[in-house]
Formats: C-alpha cells, structure tokens, sequence
C-alpha cells in the first residue's frame, strides 16, 4: 500500500510538470498565420478604457509585412514574430487629419507598435491589449 501511494505521488508529480512544460513550449510558439484579423476592441492598460470597434478595424499579417487600420489612417511596416511575439519594426502610417475620438485610439495603437505578446485571441504588451478575430 505504501508503495503504491509512493508510486502514485511521483507519478502525478511528475505528470503535472509535463503539462506545464508543454504549456510554456506552446506560448514560446505562437503564431499569426498570414491573413487578416479583425479588431474587435481595444484596451489602453494605462487608463484602463476600452474601444469597441467602430468600423472596418484590422491587421493582416503577409510575409514579415503588416497593414492595420483603426479607423482613420492606415498603419503598416515589417514585422517578425518570434517567441509568442509580433515585434515592429519602424512602423509608418498616413497622416490624415480625423475626429479626436478616432485619433486617440489610433495615437495609441502606433505608440505600442513595438513588441505585443500573441495569445489566443489578443495582441498585448504592457500598454495595449488589442483583441482579434480571424477574418473568414
């Protein structure tokens, strides 16, 4: 009997580090599949305020390349995904003047361009979180 319980324990033990092991190896290896995502909010971390998507907000992700809108000029530049994240690599945008509602959203996504952790549904770092869908 107590061999048994013994046995049972390292088991167990063991098993639940395999799982969390494969947990981390699956976030190191998160991916965007070339194609367009919708946005279907925005939160700034900062403030704590959240943007639904008042329009045709999306990102498409092409070859090391990517094109974002967020309802007035269009954001786009290289990116790598490496580790689980999209790094940006000096993005540029038009430069259209728009209603201030529309720029602050936009002012905030172009100023987090720079590394966003990728999750199951969301793009994120420590001042955005930008919550996707796979366009279909």
């Amino acid at each position: 009997m107590k061999k048994s319980l013994i046995l049972l324990s390292a088991l167990a033990f063991f098993g639940c580090a395999n799982i969390q092991n494969q947990g981390n190896e699956m976030n190191a290896n998160k991916t965007l599949e070339n194609g367009e995502y919708k946005i279907t909010h925005i939160l700034d971390k900062q403030n704590n305020s959240q943007y639904p998507n008042t329009g045709n907000w999306s990102i498409m992700i092409e070859n090391n390349r990517f094109g974002m809108f967020v309802g007035c000029n269009r954001i786009f530049g290289e990116v790598q995904q490496n580790n689980g994240k999209l790094i940006f690599k000096a993005p540029a945008s038009t430069k259209m003047m728009c209603p201030d509602d529309l720029m602050k959203v936009e002012n905030l996504v172009a100023t987090s361009l720079t590394e966003l952790d990728i999750s199951l549904n969301s793009l994120e770092n420590d001042k955005v979180k930008i919550t996707i869908e796979e366009n279909k």
